[in-house]
């Protein structure tokens, strides 16, 4: 049953404002470090792991795009498994497994942000992340367009970085910069493992994608907007990676950027007059912004779920001047606090990833039952092949159970 005695979120999100969201979740501090491991799995080859990875993820993206002109709701995939299933409980556990996998993600990134600012600051890593946590749940209790708008300027920062490493391979050589792309070495079927080990881990740089469907109540149009923000998200994305992949062929070996802990201020540090510890700067700047997206993205299926009267009514509450569900932003803040507290990095990160996949999988599968059944989508909505869908299972599935 519906809980209707709070005001509803305020639409405000257009489609810039989106796809900043979109880009601010999906090209986060990972890319900062992922190069060098691309590198050093598949070398040159690095290129093909991106293009198969971003033709993999794209077809998990269809179903949400399908799914959000369906059923334009905050904690979109729960009640996209609730309703392709016809489990209402099995939608309830995907919703707190979505809530749950924003909020292991936040406390894995405060903590990585946390351990480099010891280096400048005589803290324990575990009070600056908690102060940093308490800042950024402030941030977005003062309403959606503030924290996207943040999101927003921390993305151009990180987007700035990357630009910038990216206009210094320009600069330097375009024509190797281009070489890397377009002429990688000869391909052989023993280069293939390296390649598919490479496209397991370059698959889980374009998530993120999926966090823009739990915003779906403040967006204008959701319908329309949230499919092509979606797809701009991951075609943007997708060029970045290739031409920062690139630009860091140009000057550095893939052994030389598998060996660092930070391959991007390593290649900064050879193109002038780019600084290494701006490079290093904005990456942890841009865990910032990880954790302020997936903190929007958790309270909202917190408060969707609450709203479907699957977790607790005073969990619905909207706050009448902000306009957010400020009950459910201080629990997630809450709870992220005690798992940064509680577990160590690597645990919290393989834990969302694997989540993830389980999540994309069922989402799949519950489209491909509502296409079966014959139920018609709005006029407006965006319609994923049933063909396209139906891999988009599979390649999860492997994912989950392979990687």
């Amino acid at each position: 049953m519906e809980m209707a005695e709070s005001p509803p979120l305020k639409r405000v999100l257009t489609l810039p404002e989106l796809v900043a969201y979109g880009v601010g979740t999906t090209v986060g501090a990972g890319i900062y470090v992922l190069i060098g491991k691309v590198a050093g799995l598949a070398g040159g080859y690095g290129i093909h792991a991106f293009l198969l990875s971003v033709i993999a993820v794209a077809m998990p993206a269809a179903a949400y795009a399908e799914f959000v002109g369906r059923l334009p709701y905050a904690a979109g995939e729960a009640r996209y498994v609730a309703h392709g299933l016809r489990l209402p409980w099995l939608g309830a556990a995907v919703g707190l497994a979505v809530a749950l996998s924003g909020m292991l993600s936040s406390a894995a990134l405060t903590l990585g942000a946390a351990g480099y600012l010891t280096h400048y600051l005589p803290i324990s890593d575990r009070v600056i992340g908690l102060a940093m946590l308490a800042a950024m749940a402030a941030v977005v209790l003062m309403g959606i367009r503030q924290s996207v708008w943040l999101a927003g300027v921390v993305t151009l920062l990180e987007v700035g970085g990357l630009l910038a490493v990216i206009g210094a391979g320009l600069w330097h050589d375009p024509a190797a910069m281009a070489g890397v792309v377009l002429t990688p070495p000869p391909l052989s079927w023993s280069q293939w493992s390296n390649i598919i080990a490479a496209t397991l881990l370059t698959f889980f740089a374009f998530i993120g994608f999926e966090d823009m469907v739990n915003v779906a109540e403040e967006a204008r149009d959701p319908e329309r907007m949230i499919p092509r923000a979606i797809f701009l998200t991951l075609f943007i994305t997708l060029f970045m990676y290739l031409a920062v992949f690139a630009a860091a062929l140009v000057v550095a070996t893939p052994a030389e950027l598998a060996a660092s802990n930070a391959p991007l201020a390593l290649v900064a540090g050879r193109y002038r007059p780019l600084n290494a510890d701006i490079i290093s700067a904005v990456a942890i700047t841009s865990v910032i912004n990880g954790v302020v997206v997936q903190m929007i993205m958790a309270s909202r299926v917190v408060y969707g779920l609450a709203r479907k009267g699957w977790l607790p009514a005073i969990l619905a509450r909207v706050h009448p001047r902000s306009r957010t569900p400020h009950m459910a932003i201080v629990l997630v803040w809450f709870i992220i606090s005690l798992l940064a507290l509680a577990f160590p990095v690597v645990a919290l990160a393989a834990s969302t990833a694997r989540v993830v996949m389980g999540v994309f999988a069922l989402v799949c599968l519950s489209l491909l039952l509502v296409k079966w059944r014959g139920e018609t989508a709005p006029a407006s909505a965006f319609t994923a092949p049933w063909p396209v869908v139906a891999a988009g299972f599979v390649v999860c599935m492997l994912l989950l159970v392979f990687a």
